[in-house]
């Protein structure tokens, strides 16, 4: 899919096709960011059931 949204920007111009890549980046980047906030809040959530669990 990005393949062919590369190849359509490319034929519209430079501006085209550099906006479409940095979007690309963009949301690539995202998704790694989203899946390192959930494994933090993951790691988060079990120190305070442990933290909890001590404190019984």
């Amino acid at each position: 899919m990005f393949n062919q949204l590369i190849k359509i920007a490319a034929a519209q111009g430079i501006w085209t096709l550099l906006s479409i890549v940095l979007i690309i980046y963009i949301i690539q980047v995202q998704k790694l960011r989203d899946a390192n906030q959930q494994k933090r809040e993951e790691n988060y959530i079990n120190l305070i059931k442990e933290l909890v669990e001590k404190e019984k």
